[in-house]
C-alpha cells in the first residue's frame, strides 16, 4: 500500500475513535448525542471506504480472507433486509431516532473495522490504545464536573448527574470501564516510569469511582471482564516467571468471580442483593421479545432498527402484565438485536466475526511469548465491549470503538503471522513496487481527491439528517407551528418525529392539523403504535372509526386492554 494512503487511513481512524466518543452538540441539536456521533462515524467511514477501494488489490493480500468474506456477507445481508423487510426506509437507512444504528451506521462500522485491520501494526496499536485512554480521561474529567453539579450544559436528565458524552449513565460507566481496562494494561507495561504508573493508577481509580457514582452495575461488570483478561494475558505471556499452578489458580478464580458477578446481576448467588436491579428483569423481557421476532422473521428480521415497531406484539404476557406501558426500540443485546432486526444470517455472521477475533487472539498468543501491553489493552477493552454488548444497546460511541478494536486485533495478528512466515522477504505487489517511482505530489493529490470524494459522498447522507435535526429544534424553540410542521415532515422522514409534532399540536388545540400529521405518520410507518394511539385519542367516542382504530391497536399490542 502507498505510504500516503496508509498515513491518511491511519490518521482518519485514529481521529475517529475519540471524535465519536466525545463529539456532541447540545447548543443547537435536538438530539445532541447520537446524531453528532453518527455524522462523524459515517463521514470518516466513507473516507476510509474510498481510501480502501483505491488500494483494493493490495488490501486483499493483507487481510484474512475469512474476515473479508464475513464483512461482505454482513453488508450484503443488510442490503437485502433494507430492500425486502418492508420496514420504513428512513428508519432502516438512518436508524430509529435516539439510536441511529441503521444501515449507514453498520455499513460504516464494517468499513472502519476493515480499515483498522489494514493499518494496524505494533506501532499503530499503541496509538489506538492511547486514543482510547485519552478519550476516557476526557470523559472522566467531564463526569467529575457533572457529579459536582457544575455541568455547563442544562441536560434534561432523568437519571443521575453522570452522563459523560454518551447521554446515559450505563453508557458512560461502560466507556469509563473500557478505558480503565486499557489503562490497566499500560500500568503493567514493562520499562514504564513510576510517574507513568502513578498517573495510570490515578486514572483507573478515578474511573472506578465515577462508575460507582453513576450507580450503573454495567460498568463494574465490563471492567471486571476486561481487567481479568488483561491479567490473564500478562500471566500467559510471562509463563517463564509463573508456575502452572499460578496460571490455573488465577483462571479458576477469575472465572468464578466473573460467574458470581453475572449470577448476582441475574438475582442469583451471594451478590444477588447487591447487584440485582429491576432493569435486569426488564432486559429479560426485551430478550424474549427479540427471540420471538427472530423465530417469526428468520430471514430478513423485522427491518433494520425496527425492533420498537414489534415489541408490544412480541413481548410475553408477563412483560405486559408487569410493565404494560414500558417499551423499547432495542433488544438490549447486540447479538439479539441484529437477529431481530436483520435475521439469523446477519446475527450469525456477526457471531462468526467475534469468534474469528477470539481465534486471532489465541493464534497470536501461541506465537508470542513476551507480554505486549498494547495487544493486551486492545483485547481487554474489546472483551469489555463484548460484555457490554451482551447486556446493553449498541450506542455509537461504544460501538465505534468495539468494531475498531476488533479490526485492530485481527489485523495485528495477521501481520504478525505473515511476518513469522516470511521473516526476511517483504511482500509487495507489483502495483506497490511501481508506486515508489510515482512523484510524492501526485500521490498526495490522489489521496486528497479520495478524501474529498469521501467527504462529498458522506455529506449527501449526513447533511439532511443533521440539518433536519437542527431545524426541528430551532422551529420548536421559535414556536412557529407552520415551520415546525414543515421541519417534522422534511426528508429524512421519521414517523416518531411526526407523531411528536402531532401530539404537540393536539395539546395546543389544533386537532385537525394533528389528525393530518398522525395520518402521515401512519402512512410512513403503519406499525407506529404511538401514532395509532394518538389517532385513537383524537377520534370521536363511539364512532366506527374509533372501533377500527381500537382493533388495530389490539393487533399491535394484543396483551393489553386499550382504553382512553
Amino acid at each position: 500500500m502507498k505510504k500516503s494512503t496508509t498515513k491518511y487511513l491511519t490518521w482518519s481512524l485514529l481521529i475517529l475513535g475519540p471524535a465519536t466518543a466525545l463529539f456532541m452538540t447540545p447548543q443547537f441539536s435536538y438530539d445532541p448525542i447520537n446524531i453528532p456521533k453518527f455524522s462523524v462515524l459515517v463521514t470518516i467511514g466513507f473516507i476510509v471506504l474510498f481510501l480502501l477501494i483505491s488500494e483494493s488489490r493490495t488490501i486483499l493480500k493483507n487481510l484474512p480472507r475469512f474476515f473479508i468474506i464475513a464483512s461482505l456477507v454482513f453488508l450484503a445481508q443488510m442490503s437485502l433486509v433494507l430492500i425486502f423487510s418492508g420496514s420504513p426506509f428512513s428508519q432502516q437507512f438512518y436508524g430509529v431516532i435516539g439510536r441511529h444504528t441503521g444501515y449507514l451506521a453498520y455499513f460504516s462500522l464494517v468499513i472502519i473495522s476493515l480499515g483498522a485491520a489494514v493499518v494496524t501494526n505494533h506501532q499503530n496499536s499503541e496509538k489506538f490504545v492511547y486514543g482510547l485512554i485519552g478519550s476516557g480521561f476526557v470523559t472522566a474529567c467531564y463526569s467529575l464536573i457533572q457529579t459536582m453539579g457544575l455541568d455547563p450544559v442544562n441536560w434534561n436528565n432523568p437519571y443521575n448527574s453522570i452522563l459523560g458524552f454518551l447521554g446515559n449513565p450505563n453508557f458512560a460507566s461502560s466507556f469509563l470501564a473500557i478505558s480503565a481496562v486499557a489503562t490497566s494494561a499500560l500500568l503493567i507495561k514493562s520499562q514504564f516510569t513510576w510517574t507513568g504508573r502513578g498517573l495510570s493508577l490515578i486514572i483507573i481509580t478515578t474511573n472506578l469511582f465515577l462508575i460507582i457514582r453513576s450507580q450503573s452495575r454495567q460498568g463494574l461488570l465490563v471492567f471486571a471482564a476486561g481487567f481479568a483478561i488483561v491479567l490473564w494475558l500478562y500471566l500467559i505471556q510471562n509463563r517463564n516467571k509463573f508456575s502452572n499452578f499460578v496460571l490455573v489458580s488465577y483462571s479458576v478464580l477469575a472465572s468464578t468471580g466473573i460467574a458470581i458477578l453475572i449470577l448476582g446481576s441475574l438475582k442469583l448467588g451471594p451478590l444477588a442483593d447487591l447487584l440485582y436491579k429491576l432493569s435486569v428483569r426488564q432486559r429479560g423481557y426485551y430478550w424474549h421479545a427479540a427471540y420471538e421476532m427472530i423465530k417469526k422473521n428468520p430471514i430478513f428480521g423485522v427491518g433494520l432498527d425496527g425492533y420498537g415497531n414489534w415489541y408490544f406484539e412480541e413481548r410475553s404476557a408477563n412483560a405486559a402484565f408487569t410493565t404494560p406501558t414500558v417499551s423499547s426500540n432495542a433488544a438490549h443485546n447486540v447479538f439479539l438485536d441484529l437477529g431481530a432486526n436483520g435475521g439469523i444470517i446477519l446475527m450469525f455472521v456477526y457471531i462468526s466475526m467475534v469468534i474469528f477475533t477470539l481465534y486471532s487472539i489465541l493464534s497470536y498468543l501461541r506465537r508470542k511469548k513476551e507480554f505486549n501491553w498494547a495487544f493486551a489493552a486492545l483485547v481487554g477493552a474489546w472483551v469489555g465491549y463484548i460484555a457490554q454488548s451482551i447486556i446493553s444497546i449498541n450506542q455509537l460511541g461504544l460501538a465505534t470503538y468495539g468494531w475498531l478494536l476488533m479490526g485492530c486485533i485481527v489485523g495485528m495478528e495477521f501481520k504478525d503471522r505473515k511476518k513469522a512466515d516470511h521473516p526476511v522477504d517483504k511482500i509487495y505487489s507489483k502495483k506497490a513496487r511501481n508506486s515508489r517511482n510515482v512523484p510524492k505530489k501526485k500521490l498526495s493529490d490522489s489521496v486528497s481527491l479520495l478524501i474529498i470524494l469521501g467527504l462529498s459522498t458522506s455529506s449527501i447522507f449526513v447533511y439532511p439528517l443533521y440539518a433536519g435535526d437542527i431545524n426541528y429544534r430551532a422551529t420548536a424553540k421559535a414556536g412557529v407551528l407552520e415551520e415546525h410542521i414543515k421541519s417534522a415532515t422534511t426528508f429524512p422522514i421519521f414517523s416518531s418525529r411526526i407523531t411528536e409534532t402531532a401530539n404537540y399540536l393536539a395539546n395546543n388545540g389544533r386537532f385537525e392539523d394533528a389528525q393530518k400529521l398522525v395520518d402521515k405518520a401512519i402512512t410512513e410507518n403503519p406499525r407506529d403504535y404511538n401514532a395509532w394511539f394518538l389517532k385513537f385519542q383524537l377520534a370521536k367516542p363511539g364512532t366506527p372509526e374509533e372501533k377500527k382504530i381500537e382493533k388495530t391497536l389490539s393487533q399491535l399490542n394484543p396483551k393489553v386492554k386499550i382504553s382512553k
